[in-house]
């Protein structure tokens, strides 16, 4: 999604301010996940197990703020050429799921030992981060008729690309503390390349 408001000194110059609004979906396969759990009690014992793990999936989110300079060229009565570009600052933000993680607690009631076993599909998200950058576009615009414009337009945002620091989400499903099992997974960081190019072709009412 994308609007924006131009301010025009003359018929030819002026200023853009754009927001645009980028929600592309996450996917990916997981191998199985094996669990093999060696403890003691009264001797030695093991846990073994493997589980099929759902594929993951989430969003990721970038909202784009662009101050542009905008320059429009006429080129006939009814056909309109529009160049702007300037700085973009970049709000991005994602999660996903489901990350895999067991908890084990061995009780012990006289001489009975009871092992307790937990699975969670863990929620994870990125954080969220603003960076800063730049775009560059252009417009083709044909006045249908008075009150109606049909238009082309191709802009690109280029940005570096950026680290985020995976982290386990808090949900309602999850018993345990966050932090010790964020610490037992080494969450490590994603890297994301925020650059996109957006092709839209568009119909505007002039009221």
């Amino acid at each position: 999604m994308s609007g924006f408001f131009n301010i025009l000194v003359g018929d030819t110059a002026g200023v853009q301010v754009l927001v645009d609004y980028f929600r592309p979906s996450l996917w990916g396969s997981n191998s199985d996940y094996d669990v093999n759990l060696s403890y003691t009690t009264t001797g030695a014992r093991s846990y073994t197990r493997q589980d099929a793990w759902p594929g993951s999936k989430g969003d990721f989110t970038e909202t784009t703020y662009s101050l542009n300079g905008l320059v429009r060229f006429p080129l006939s009565l009814d056909l309109a050429f529009s160049l702007s570009g300037g700085a973009t600052a970049f709000y991005l933000q994602g999660e996903a799921t489901p990350m895999g993680f067991w908890s084990f607690r061995l009780a012990q009631d006289a001489d009975v030992y009871t092992l307790y076993i937990k699975t969670y599909q863990l929620v994870y998200d990125f954080g969220s981060k603003t960076t800063f950058g730049i775009n560059l576009g252009g417009e083709l615009a044909y006045t249908v008729m008075r009150t109606v414009i049909l238009a082309l337009n191709v802009r690109y945002f280029l940005n570096s690309r950026t680290d985020f620091r995976m982290q386990v989400s808090p949900n309602r499903g999850l018993t345990d503390p966050v932090e010790p099992i964020e610490s037992a997974l080494s969450l490590g960081t994603i890297r994301i390349d925020p650059s996109y190019l957006r092709l839209s072709l568009t119909l505007r009412f002039k009221f």
